[in-house]
């Protein structure tokens, strides 16, 4: 787990909540194997936060601890992106927001939003090599999915719940109080944890003006920290990978032998590392255009049959299609927006 890392308030949120249940935080840090110094840094290195994490929840004989964490987030835990969160709009500026700047947070998992007539689902994709996945236990996708539904509150005074759960690990006994929490449709032994809203909930709940001039700013503090961070997470290989497809697109679709000989790699190996990453070349592919496409849009000289074609599209209606599939609406909308 060398180079997964931590927001140190994650940390914090943990050591406040085990002082609150009467755990001997101090002695438990310092078993953890984390230091007074690393924890005024920034980032905690995850393999620590992880030892914390579990023991915690061992020392309670909690199952459901990851729940019980997740339900005392608050919006000072979730700093810059949380705030950007609070000055957004409506449900996709904010669900924009986890998947853009949600590694801010920690580069232990990645979000995906997936959008169809009906729902909306943000997915959880652990970063972990396939061998080290099982070291985590159910308490950290639990916690993950359940911090989603603990901040409904706080961005909207409409309650509602998902219309579906889904958990990497095998159900729990207290499925009452997880039914309490999320609703009846949770479903366990899934390939990566998830939640789904209905858009009718989303749309109603989560629609405002946003605060046009705060979430620039906050986009703006957001998109420099993500510059200044160095992700170690992610290996040299992916690094290879995604500078390929980048100089490949304007030329048409990225070619997978291509990016492999770019990594070193035999197309057969760079396939098995890519599932090892949870992911496959086509959804690598499709998410580098998508943060190519956020950033040529910002450039009002740019016309989208030429972003289009800078993507690798043939023509603007198959760019156009992939950003409705993206965000729920079209290049033209948000541009106008």
């Amino acid at each position: 787990m060398k180079g997964f890392w931590v927001d140190k308030q994650f940390a914090q949120l943990l050591i406040e909540y085990g002082k609150a249940q009467g755990l001997p935080m101090a002695e438990m840090i310092q078993q953890s194997g984390l230091s007074q110094e690393q924890l005024q840094d920034s980032r905690l290195p995850f393999e620590n936060f992880k030892a914390l994490f579990e023991d915690a929840a061992a020392r309670l004989d909690d199952e459901l601890f990851g729940l019980h964490l997740a339900q005392q987030v608050r919006l000072s835990h979730l700093g810059l992106v949380g705030l950007a969160q609070l000055a957004s709009g409506n449900w996709r500026q904010i669900a924009e927001r986890i998947v853009r700047y949600g590694v801010l947070w920690g580069n232990i998992f990645g979000d995906r939003l997936e959008i169809t007539d009906d729902h909306a689902q943000l997915t959880q994709i652990c970063r972990l090599p396939e061998n080290q996945r099982v070291a985590l236990s159910q308490h950290h996708g639990m916690f993950n999915v359940s911090m989603a539904q603990a901040l409904v509150p706080t961005f909207s005074f409409t309650p509602f719940k998902p219309i579906a759960v889904g958990f990497r690990h095998p159900a729990p006994k207290q499925l009452k109080e997880l039914h309490a929490f999320f609703g009846p449709n949770i479903v366990f032994n899934q390939e990566h944890d998830w939640v789904r809203y209905s858009l009718a909930d989303l749309n109603s709940a989560l629609a405002a003006e946003p605060d046009a001039e705060a979430l620039a700013m906050l986009d703006d503090a957001c998109e420099k920290q993500l510059k200044s961070f160095s992700f170690e997470g992610e290996p040299g290989w992916m690094h290879s990978v995604r500078k390929q497809i980048i100089q490949e697109l304007p030329f048409g679709a990225p070619v997978l032998a291509n990016s492999a000989e770019a990594a070193e790699l035999s197309v057969r190996q760079l396939r098995r590392y890519l599932a090892a990453a949870g992911t496959n070349f086509r959804t690598v592919v499709d998410d580098v255009r998508r943060q190519l496409a956020e950033q040529y849009l910002r450039d009002a000289s740019l016309q989208l049959i030429d972003i289009a074609m800078m993507l690798g599209y043939t023509e603007q209606s198959a760019f156009q299609r992939a950003y409705q599939r993206w965000y729920g609406c079209s290049p033209g909308q948000k541009r106008a927006g």
